[in-house]
């Protein structure tokens, strides 16, 4: 699985976050530049949505192949164009790509996100458990009523894989152990209880859950960019609510009509110095509408409950 994230830079530049010698792609009146030539109308790229490069780019790039490119663009870009325009500097194995927004102070530079493994069978035998680690994904969506985000966090086991403890995405559950709830809580501790109880039965235990602060969603609607100020403190209390700051497994997924300043909003609402992952390497459009606001997990505390609850539904004998 292929995915680029977006990891803040602190360094000196034009803009701070832009690597030294960088090559420069912006809007300058109605084109798309790169340095101070010209290499189409800033319009046309938004024509084929679904396309993964924007080949005038990818040909004014090709003599700078393999250097830092800094794509710096209105906020208003859509992230269908925004898509292009990294996957042009990825054709030409650039050797960062750099993300800001036009008359912003910081930038943002893609980079490879901490990976999970992928299994799907178990030719030795069932594996042992040795925990579990959730894997967050921020659905930025929008439609008529404006933009929103969607939070799930869906658990992952942790094994031996390849000579080393990783969360694995694929397993089928009889390739995983009976968890021992003694052996991966303490004694008289919130989450030996609850995995105890899933594993008689007594506690819903799913393996997904939807996030939320207290409102029962993430963060309000945002129907205008007036708002993305005061939307950002409140989401900067959500993270810090729900532990995401140290959250390793973690993904924001932007739909293709996401504007680049909302994205930065989202990405803004981190304390850490890396932000999240972002995907870009699928276009995603479609969905059922502004969420209801009844996430059943509103702070770390119930998120660390429901992944100890799943992890006593590993291996539980169905409830008779």
């Amino acid at each position: 699985m292929t995915w680029w994230w977006v990891m803040l830079s602190c360094g000196r530049s034009p803009v701070p976050g832009v690597p030294e010698g960088a090559v420069h792609v912006s809007v300058r009146g109605p084109s798309l530049s790169v340095g101070r030539s010209a290499v189409g109308p800033w319009a046309e790229i938004g024509e084929q949505p679904t396309a993964g490069t924007y080949e005038p780019l990818t040909q004014a790039l090709e003599p700078h192949r393999g250097k830092a490119t800094w794509l710096e663009v209105p906020g208003a870009t859509e992230f269908f164009v925004l898509r292009k325009l990294i996957g042009s500097a990825q054709h030409v194995e650039a050797a960062s790509v750099t993300l800001s927004r036009q008359g912003a102070e910081h930038a943002w530079t893609l980079a490879a996100p901490p990976s999970y493994g992928l299994k799907g069978t178990c030719p030795d035998g069932p594996l042992t458990v040795h925990g579990a680690m959730p894997l967050v994904s921020l659905s930025l969506q929008t439609g008529e009523d404006g933009t929103w985000l969607l939070g799930t966090a869906r658990f992952l086991p942790v094994v031996d894989h390849q000579g080393e403890r990783t969360a694995v995405d694929g397993l089928p559950e009889a390739c995983l152990k009976p968890v021992d709830c003694g052996a991966l809580h303490a004694a008289g501790s919130m989450q030996h209880g609850v995995c105890e109880a899933a594993r008689a039965g007594e506690v819903h235990a799913p393996e997904r859950v939807r996030l939320g602060n207290e409102t029962g969603c993430l963060a309000p609607i945002v129907r205008s960019d007036e708002q993305l100020p005061a939307w950002r403190e409140g989401w900067q209390s959500t993270v810090r609510q729900l532990g995401l700051d140290s959250q390793e497994l973690l993904l924001v997924m932007p739909e293709a009509r996401v504007k680049l300043e909302v994205l930065l909003a989202v990405l803004a609402g981190f304390a850490r110095q890396e932000p999240p992952a972002v995907a870009t390497m699928l276009l995603l459009q479609g969905n059922d509408g502004p969420p209801v606001c009844n996430a059943s997990v509103r702070d770390r505390s119930s998120l660390d409950y429901a992944m100890a609850a799943w992890l006593g539904t590993l291996g539980a004998e169905p409830p008779g």
